[in-house]
């Protein structure tokens, strides 16, 4: 990608060797952050340097490593997000409460997803999750009461087209008494399985 092409607006902090993204004050709803600035990748993504803007669609170059704490929290206009391959953390609450936006794919390049990183993210329906995923913190999906799981015996998972069932979110209903853990599943969320006072067999 051209820097030039960027979108005006977002504001960037040049470091020796690399650049972040630290605040957005334009006007343009379509977000194109740059993969270079004066020289120098752009590898982060400032904690709330987006947040509650409006926005509709951010594209996130494979240049950008991290996505910062509550970076997009409360863009409740954001309906399309593009994570480039290039980035391994999604920070606690990056995405939450971004109520409008409806499906995320997670690239093989991210292995960690931070506390409530979509939270409340009402619309969503869709998430796409790589096996290259080893940490989900607290909450990261909680109150995404749109969100279609794939299912297996008394649990519900998120995961990816060859594996739906990379890491168990939550179990179906307080009542089960068993749930036998699918064989490919590579996490469990924490308090997957709160509340679960009748179950006696995992």
């Amino acid at each position: 990608m051209n820097p030039f092409e960027a979108t005006k607006g977002v504001e960037y902090w040049k470091y020796d060797t690399y650049a972040e993204v630290i605040n957005y004050n334009g006007t343009a709803t379509k977000v194109l952050i740059a993969d270079e600035y004066e020289g120098v990748p752009v590898t982060s993504i400032a904690n709330e340097s987006f947040m509650n803007k409006s926005i509709v669609s951010v594209i996130i170059p494979d240049s950008v490593m991290s996505i910062g704490d509550y970076a997009f929290s409360g863009c409740t206009s954001l309906t399309s997000v593009t994570i480039g391959n290039g980035v391994m953390n999604i920070g606690s609450g990056a995405f939450d409460s971004c109520t409008s936006l409806t499906s995320v794919e997670i690239p093989d390049s991210v292995t960690s997803i931070g506390n409530y990183a979509f939270r409340d993210c009402t619309s969503l329906t869709s998430v796409v999750i790589s096996d290259s995923v080893t940490s989900i913190g607290d909450g990261a999906f909680g109150g995404c009461t749109s969100l279609v799981f794939n299912e297996y015996d008394g649990a519900y998972y998120l995961g990816n087209e060859t594996n739906p069932y990379v890491v168990i979110v939550k179990a179906k209903n307080t009542d089960i008494k068993t749930c036998e853990i699918h064989g490919d599943t590579k996490l469990i969320c924490y308090s997957a399985f709160s509340g679960c006072t009748s179950l006696n067999n995992v």
